[in-house]
């Protein structure tokens, strides 16, 4: 079984190999994790547990089916992927205690993987882009093996997050030094890519800040880097005559959207626009599994991209995880997602603050790689199939359940 978790995380950056089926695109880690689950799940030999989990399967399937039936606003087959993959995050939770592998093993496989994805990511710019066509078009960001340079930014400024995490924690000057310059090689790399992920990174920034919140002497190097991470990408700006901020900017122009060039960030809006739609006609059960984009409802954003001629763009996932969420299974099914998951959060914060070697360099790595994923996918990454949301849910509730 640990063999197939540790393919899992191999795969995981070869999005490019990635099984279209009807409108859906499946990457093969999810399946390998899918995989996983189902053998876990026909493994149960605990009678309470096999009750627990699967009544709670059982509940969550006929459930949403009935929401299906009665409002049927999606196909079967969108239904039938989005409540197969979504269900699939649901027992994550419920098996965590039964899950075993090796965490320093699945640490060193990250960091292989997504080194080598990194040092392609600077060959694909150098070599098969070239910097003199960079950020000329749609197709001259790099991405490396990923699909989109956004989920490749993603990754990258998470394992940076997470090298991040091991140089506050580390005592070692030299063990230090190597995380930092780490850091800001994976960081430089997520910033090549284009990605709006910088935002999630400086987010994350500050959740790891509230982590840490009662070690001063982490707190203070926190600042410190961040500091110096924000004046580095300053001179960044600088060195590409701020194009880089002018193309981060437009993407943040929420109160001039006429002037916008972005498509990405009229995408973001028209998502909100559907999610708050559901969330005053439909708020309790959502439209149902598979359901995003196959109804009518009004959005101004939705109206520009109609006339540029790309009124389908991102239509069907709503551009961002939160939004996708709250449009298929309403307002309770996202509040309690977005509980279970803080919760998981101030565990962390909680075993830091008694004592930070409660986790290991190996648990502060994956954790926090696995929950900077998991935010940039609320923000903008709607994908359920998507091995950067199916790694992270996986890794980010088994990882302290490693303790034992």
């Amino acid at each position: 079984m640990q063999i197939l978790i540790y393919s899992g995380i191999i795969l995981f950056p070869l999005q490019f190999l990635a099984i279209s089926l009807f409108s859906s695109t499946y990457d093969i880690s999810t399946l390998i994790f899918l995989s996983i689950t189902f053998i876990y799940l026909v493994h149960i030999n605990n009678e309470k547990d096999f009750k627990k989990i699967y009544l709670t399967l059982i509940l969550f399937t006929i459930f949403y089916s009935f929401v299906f039936l009665i409002f049927q606003n999606s196909p079967t087959h969108r239904f039938l992927s989005s409540l197969i993959w979504i269900g699939l995050y649901v027992s994550f939770y419920l098996l965590k205690k039964k899950i075993y592998y090796d965490v320093n093993i699945a640490k060193n496989l990250f960091i292989f993987i997504i080194l080598i994805s990194a040092v392609h990511c600077w060959y694909e710019l150098f070599f098969e882009i070239g910097i003199e066509n960079f950020n000329s078009n749609i197709k001259s960001r790099p991405s490396s093996f990923f699909v989109e340079p956004s989920y490749a930014g993603l990754v990258y400024f998470a394992s940076s997050l997470a090298f991040f995490n091991i140089f506050l924690v580390s005592k070692n000057i030299k063990y230090q030094f190597l995380n930092l310059m780490i850091f800001f090689f994976l960081f430089l790399t997520g910033i090549s890519t284009l990605s709006m992920h910088l935002i999630t990174f400086f987010i994350c920034i500050i959740i790891t800040a509230f982590v840490y919140s009662r070690n001063k002497v982490i707190l203070v190097k926190l600042i410190f880097i961040s500091l110096f991470a924000i004046l580095f990408l300053m001179v960044i700006f600088l060195f590409t005559d701020f194009d880089l901020a002018f193309h981060i900017l437009d993407r943040l122009k929420f109160g001039s959207i006429l002037d916008t060039k972005s498509l990405s960030l009229l995408s973001w809006l028209r998502g909100l626009d559907q999610f708050l739609f559901v969330l005053k006609s439909q708020p309790i059960t959502g439209m149902g599994p598979g359901s995003t984009g196959e109804f009518e409802f009004y959005s101004f954003p939705g109206n520009i991209l109609f006339h540029k001629g790309v009124y389908d763009l991102t239509l069907k996932d709503s551009y961002s995880l939160f939004f996708r969420l709250g449009i298929e299974f309403g307002i309770i099914f996202l509040l309690i997602t977005s509980i279970i998951l803080l919760v998981q959060l101030f565990e962390v914060r909680k075993l830091i603050k008694k004592d930070i070697v409660l986790m290991t360099n190996s648990q502060i790595f994956i954790f926090f790689f696995s929950m900077t994923c998991i935010v940039g996918s609320f923000i903008k990454e709607p994908n359920f199939a998507r091995a950067t949301l199916c790694v992270s849910l996986f890794f980010y509730f088994t990882i302290l359940e490693q303790r034992r």
